[in-house]
């Protein structure tokens, strides 16, 4: 059963019971055995809505130069559940008609509010000591059949350990900031101001402290935005304009000043208290800027409150910015690659499994009124998380097939996996432990995985990684090569924005062009 709608331009519109069909419709309908193509896309961490998964990669294929609108949708009934998807028709290079169906899976709501904070410090504290311990050896991995050997490259230890002692430092500041704010708030509201902790001395040094941190934030979110326009613009026409590549440094050099900047406001506090623990008859920053401690420490007149209000407002509004971010991305990566560590985090991951292979196995299930399978050909095209969440989709399916659980020819009909902003590798070297190389473990390990097991589950599978250095969490996939089938790699030179890459393929050249390429 399908409800099928209409969606031209990509605005919204009733269709007709039966809408006429397209050029490339008529086309298809004209060639023998024709099928169309399934796109399976698995989103990434951070907060999604139902169907922006969609919504993102129709927006990419109605770009393409042949694109055939309208955009139609459909929700169709398997078993007990729905199944939507967005169905578009384009010319393909080869000058033949494709039809493409769009299906998601969509497991954000069953990470919300399951992870804090605390447990991904802590989580970030376990796993970087657990793969950095590995970083000086020889990393192992159990592939294809046997043991095998990455050697370790210094450069990259170097430069992963930095970045791992930034973001902690970063983190531990942004902690010891929000402990401190809410304290003094706290201390002056339950005692309505009679409390003598902070000392005038203290909260004026603490108020500078975080006046200094707030401008440094305020001014890399100005640079942030005035990046994103540049390259918005840069989208648009394809073409650089003057000094984008001197600007792209000047946002990464700013950034690295700004996380400087934040490690040390952290450890600037945690000085103050130090100092001050003896009512400190004087303010530190009297050093620097005499005038405005004065003023700040003799105005008794309400424009002093309010700047002191606001500054420590304006750090509790940015903290509490930092820590949802950090929350809603590094969060999904614990409760999905670290179930060990808690019950619950085990059940999430499971529940997203199913969500993932019931979504998918729904797509190979699908049949004609002949009885043959509606899709030929399936493509995953997994962003962020969602890439480790479609390699362990792929591989459940594939290993049903083969202890006969199902007989949907998951190895035959997957033609493409397309992970783009990966983190793979990291969940293999990092966050994934392999305690005191128990190889009989990895071995049952990688009889779970069928894309690592044996290289006949990779004979007609194309995997495709893109990847960028601005981008944080992912890399390049070395540790998925299989015999005669490596991983091919794409550096995405526009996803230059440092942190800010990691959304940024969707709207890259790269993204396209080998989402064509496949279709």
């Amino acid at each position: 059963m399908a409800i099928q709608h209409g969606i031209p331009n990509a605005v919204m519109a009733e269709s007709p019971a039966s809408p006429a069909p397209t050029p490339v419709a008529a086309a298809l309908a004209g060639e023998t055995g024709t099928r169309p193509v399934a796109v399976f896309v698995c989103h990434g961490m951070g907060e999604q809505v139902p169907f922006e998964s969609i919504d993102a990669v129709a927006s990419i294929i109605s770009a393409f130069p042949t694109a055939q609108p309208p955009i139609r949708t459909s929700m169709h009934q398997h078993g007990n559940d729905r199944v939507p998807r967005a169905e578009m028709e384009f010319v393909g290079a080869d000058g033949k008609p494709r039809q493409v169906h769009i299906f998601e899976a969509y497991w954000a709501p069953l990470t919300a509010g399951k992870v804090s904070i605390a447990e991904v410090f802590w989580f970030l504290m376990r796993s970087g000591c657990s793969g950095f311990d590995k970083t000086y050896t020889v990393f192992r991995r159990y592939m294809f059949g046997r043991p095998r050997a990455f050697p370790a490259s210094m450069a990259a230890t170097l430069k992963h350990a930095l970045a791992y002692l930034v973001l902690m430092g970063v983190l531990a500041s942004l902690g010891v900031m929000s402990a401190i704010a809410l304290a003094v708030g706290a201390a002056r509201a339950l005692t309505h101001g009679a409390s003598n902790w902070p000392s005038t001395y203290l909260l004026a040094d603490l108020t500078f402290d975080f006046a200094a941190y707030g401008v440094v934030a305020l001014a890399l979110a100005l640079f942030y935005a005035l990046a994103w326009l540049m390259q918005r613009r840069v989208k648009a026409s394809w073409k650089r304009p003057r000094y984008a590549g001197l600007w792209m440094w000047q946002v990464r050099l700013y950034l690295m000043f700004t996380l400087a900047a934040t490690i040390f406001t952290g450890v600037s506090v945690l000085l103050q208290l130090a100092l001050h623990q003896n009512n400190l008859p004087y303010t530190v920053w009297s050093y620097w800027c005499p005038q405005g401690v004065a003023w700040l420490l003799e105005s008794r007149d309400a424009l002093a409150s309010g700047i002191v209000a606001a500054v420590w407002a304006l750090v509790l509004v940015l903290n509490n910015r930092a820590r949802k971010l950090v929350v809603d991305y590094l969060g999904d990566v614990l409760a999905y690659v670290a179930p060990h560590t808690d019950n619950k985090f085990c059940e999430t991951r499971q529940a997203i499994q199913r969500r993932a292979i019931e979504a998918a196995r729904a797509i190979y299930e699908m049949r004609e009124k002949n009885g043959d399978f509606s899709y030929q050909r399936v493509i995953f095209l997994a962003h962020s998380l969602g890439s480790v969440i479609a390699y362990d989709t792929l591989n459940a399916l594939m290993l049903d097939d083969a202890l006969n659980v199902s007989q949907l020819q998951v190895l035959e009909r997957t033609s493409h996996l397309i992970s783009f902003g990966s983190p793979l590798d990291l969940t293999a070297f990092i966050y994934r432990e392999q305690r005191h190389q128990l190889w009989i473990r990895e071995s049952l390990a990688a009889n779970m995985q069928p894309l690592i097991l044996d290289p006949q589950y990779r004979t007609n599978l194309e995997w495709i990684n893109i990847w960028s250095p601005m981008d944080p969490i992912s890399s390049r996939l070395d540790y998925y090569n299989a015999p005669g089938r490596p991983v091919q790699n794409f550096h995405d030179a526009g996803c230059n924005i440092p942190l800010l890459a990691h959304t940024m393929y969707w709207q890259g050249k790269v993204l396209s062009d080998q989402l064509f390429a496949a279709l």
